[in-house]
């Protein structure tokens, strides 16, 4: 919304300490000149156009324009005025059988819109709130990965993330709960878990289950039962010489007047029989220390006593033995293992020869100014020293210790919580984020994750701002730039969603999951070549090649150069022909907007508006079926007819001018992307007219119109996207002079992506943040 008239209200003059102060005579001016025009121009446009549905008494769809005959009755709900704008920017009203505004009018009364109820100034320009955010779920798994060395599966412990404005990173939809707090306290202590040793750090074992052994009885799931006297066997190879330990988890079910007894045997060497007192679940070790001389023995558990009386009371007759793990540990004559890297991390930062409580203060400061992203005065660690007090009468009280601390710092707001405190409005005035939240913006911007030593090292000396564009290059060619890919095009494109899609596999028996993975795979090649070549973003709408296997291609019908098997499974850069070209003729993309029976022109027209353009139409009235429902029984009837019918209502007409369109020209695509020319025995029609009057003859036409005729709003929605992604909120409309700025300099260097990307980390809402309001002082009485 860059408006003309409006930035006059915000003439601005220089002040002696730096400051800012707004001429209002001028302010004033521009008011006068506002009131004129809509009570001279605008005003008589929405009598003309609107009159009959919305004023006179007339409310359609809740819209009273007889409430705002003044410019201080508009200005007092820009929310309507915001939906207003997009209805008419759009097109969406009036309703396609009405008389239509000619364009210059429909545009000079958005243009006034934003002028008098969305004014910006860009030599001013609004950051935008910083808001605070906890780390989502994919933030929370990549942090923990590079703060400990350890991968968890975070979708055990934490709840799927909402989203907001189509991503799950907005603060607006990563709430903090209870039920948040719980899953982050045991995701925690699983991470620190596998980081950390407590004690002597554990012999070599091998560690054994029911699907690698054989002998007598049978197998029960994940267990093996023994219901006579027998034995269960397991075949070990590949050993060094040495001693070991043989260890077997047991359990019984009792009957008689003992207890069931086993024993354990490799070749000659066997222990004492052993009374099994454990139930069939619980389990009890038992082990035996053996030599080993082969590189192959096998592990035996023998059953001894066999029980069994009918007689008996129900629960009582039957003796029998499980066994329910084994494990071999060692060799146990070799130096004992070290502990492990993720370990040694976390306690080298302290000087061993220092007393515990020093200690424990090092390595919770260490730890600390990495989980907080900022450093941490060492007297912030006091607190944290009621951990190892709880801790020291226990074996290994310190190690204990210092793991329960580490863990409340991983619960900490400071861990949990992203984001820099900032005013309501820029009444307070603006300011610059520190190199230091900057840094972390980007990181999380580009990696999902906590920054890594190298942008903290910039970040410490002070050369940050000053090489944007190098530290860039780097972050992009790092592994770690894989989560771009993951998260802002898995949400984007909506390739996430690939793993809930399920086609109805009598319409579509080729549609398994191996198609699907090779589907995704292809639009994550094409995003993650674009970026990492340093492409222009356009090639998502004009790329004439894909990236393709064997069976991508086959499906797709297009010719396959040979290779052999292993080949023909891996991906290479293929060229197209020209009905197909960028992400919109990719499956993954067709096949996530169809039904699971077949095609949809609406989702698929909408997808277009919405992520491609950034224009996406209102949602339908509640009380519209869905388009197989309103269809009539014919089976012959083509998409094209259900769609004339569905559409037979007023209120659906405006939307489906804009959508349907767009889905018909891409029929000849099926609902997995294969092309076709028929559809149950009917010639597919793709000739359709956009609202403009422009008519296409099918796909080539639409492809041709998007690359031509939309690049600059393709790239305008594309640099919107990327930077509330990377600010973590929606975009509002105090955004617009950062997008236009983002837009120009990606234009004048061909829309190349990595312009695009520092384009956006150069603007003005990731580099500063709106003061907070001043802390209120209390009076002191005299």
């Amino acid at each position: 919304m860059a408006g003309g008239l409006g930035y006059l209200a915000w003439d601005e003059r220089q002040t002696g300490d730096g400051g800012k102060s707004v001429d209002l005579s001028a302010a004033d001016e521009v008011q006068e000149v506002l009131r004129v025009t809509y009570s001279e121009r605008h005003f008589e446009v929405l009598e003309n156009y609107c009159y009959d549905c919305h004023m006179d008494g007339m409310e359609e769809g809740g819209v009273n324009l007889d409430a705002y005959p003044s410019m201080a009755e508009v200005q007092a709900d820009p929310e309507l005025w915001a939906r207003l704008r997009k209805q008419l920017e759009m097109g969406l009203m009036p309703p396609p059988d009405e008389e239509q505004p000619k364009a210059e009018e429909r545009a000079q009364l958005v243009s006034w819109i934003d002028d008098a109820v969305f004014p910006v100034n860009p030599l001013v320009p609004d950051p935008g709130p910083g808001p605070y955010r906890r780390l989502n779920r994919s933030e929370y798994a990549n942090t923990i990965r590079d703060l400990l060395g350890v991968e968890i599966a975070v979708a055990d412990f934490l709840p799927p993330d909402d989203s907001s404005g189509g991503f799950d990173n907005a603060a607006s939809a990563v709430t903090l709960t209870d039920s948040h707090l719980r899953a982050y306290l045991a995701a925690a202590e699983q991470a620190l878990g596998e980081a950390i040793v407590v004690g002597p750090m554990p012999w070599p074992h091998r560690l054994s289950r029911a699907d690698a052994w054989s002998g007598g009885g049978k197998r029960e799931g994940e267990s093996w039962l023994l219901f006579t006297n027998g034995k269960v066997s397991w075949e070990m190879d590949g050993l060094e010489p040495g001693r070991y330990l043989f260890e077997a988890l047991l359990g019984a079910s009792q009957a008689g007047d003992e207890l069931a007894k086993a024993r354990l045997r490799v070749g000659e060497q066997f222990s004492e029989a052993v009374e099994i007192k454990s139930g069939r679940f619980s389990g009890q070790m038992v082990r035996m220390e053996i030599k080993v001389d082969a590189p192959r023995i096998i592990g035996e558990v023998e059953f001894l006593n066999d029980f069994y009386n009918k007689d008996e009371k129900p629960g009582r007759r039957d003796r029998n033995l499980f066994i329910l793990g084994m494990r071999l540990v060692g060799p146990l004559d070799q130096a004992p293992p070290k502990k492990p890297e993720t370990h040694l991390r976390i306690f080298n930062v302290a000087d061993p020869e220092a007393p515990q409580k020093d200690q424990a203060l090092a390595i919770f400061q260490a730890f600390a100014q990495r989980a907080f992203r900022r450093e941490v005065e060492l007297s912030e660690m006091e607190g944290y020293l009621t951990f190892i007090e709880q801790t020291e009468a226990l074996p290994h009280g310190f190690e204990e210790g210092i793991k329960r601390g580490l863990t409340a710092i991983l619960l900490s707001p400071e861990f949990l919580i992203r984001g820099e405190p900032t005013g309501g409005s820029l009444a307070y005035g603006r300011s610059w984020i520190s190199e230091k939240s900057l840094a972390e913006r980007m990181s999380y911007f580009l990696w999902s994750s906590m920054p890594d030593e190298v942008l903290m090292k910039r970040v410490q000396e002070g050369e940050l701002r000053g090489d944007l564009a190098g530290e860039l290059r780097r972050m992009i060619h790092d592994p770690k730039f894989e989560a771009f890919t993951a998260d802002f095009a898995g949400q984007w494109l909506g390739l996430r969603d690939l793993e809930q899609l399920r086609f109805d596999r009598k319409a579509y028996p080729e549609a398994n999951d191996l198609l699907l993975a090779d589907l995704r795979q292809e639009s994550e090649l094409l995003f993650e070549e674009v970026f990492r070549k340093n492409l222009p973003v356009t090639e998502f709408v004009r790329a004439d090649y894909a990236f393709l296997n064997s069976r991508l291609a086959s499906h797709y019908g297009l010719e396959w150069k040979g290779g052999d098997d292993q080949a023909n499974d891996e991906f290479r850069k293929v060229k197209l022909p020209s009905r197909r070209r960028g992400v919109l003729t990719q499956g993954a993309i067709l096949a996530l907007n169809s039904e699971p029976t077949r095609t949809s022109p609406v989702l698929r027209g909408k997808w277009v508006l919405e992520s491609l353009l950034g224009q996406a139409p209102p949602p339908p009235p509640g009380d519209i079926p869905p388009l197989s429902a309103s269809a009539k029984s014919d089976k012959k009837m083509s998409h094209r007819e259900q769609l004339e019918l569905h559409r037979s209502r007023p209120d659906c007409a405006a939307c489906h001018r804009l959508m349907d369109p767009i889905g018909l020209a891409l029929e000849n695509y099926d609902a997995t992307g294969a092309w076709r020319t028929e559809d149950h025995g009917l010639t597919i029609d793709a000739a359709t007219t956009l609202p403009s009057g422009q008519e296409l003859a099918g796909p080539e036409d639409l492809l041709g119109w998007l690359a031509e005729n939309r690049e600059e709003v393709f790239v305008k929605n594309l640099a919107s996207k990327l930077l509330s992604f990377a600010l973590g909120r929606q975009i509002e409309y105090y955004d617009q002079p950062a997008i236009d700025e983002i837009y120009r300099r990606a234009a004048a260097d061909g829309f190349k992506s990595h312009t695009l990307l520092l384009a956006v980390i150069e603007s003005i809402p990731m580099q500063m943040k709106r003061r907070p309001a001043p802390s209120p002082q209390l009076s002191q009485s005299p």
